[in-house]
């Protein structure tokens, strides 16, 4: 039997670990933007906690759709 895979060779979390309930998460100048499943769709969130502001709060029903997002919020942090 293998051993379930948890990261792609980009070192996301793949669909089974965001199902297994892994969140992807970036932080920087106490800003946060998560990635997760939230049992029917794939949850983008982003909050600053300086401002304590909701930036973002989406669903979306795809991983890529999802991915996009979050790669989105988190070079606008930078």
């Amino acid at each position: 039997m293998r051993k379930p895979r948890y990261k792609t060779k980009a070192g996301l979390l793949t669909p089974y670990a965001l199902a297994c309930g892994y969140i992807e998460k970036y932080e920087q100048n106490n800003t946060q933007v998560t990635l997760e499943w939230d049992s029917c769709s794939y949850a983008v969130r982003a909050y600053d906690f300086n401002a304590h502001n909701r930036i973002a709060w989406d669903n979306y029903a795809t991983l890529t759709d999802a991915r996009k997002r979050y790669t989105e919020l988190k070079r606008g942090m930078k």
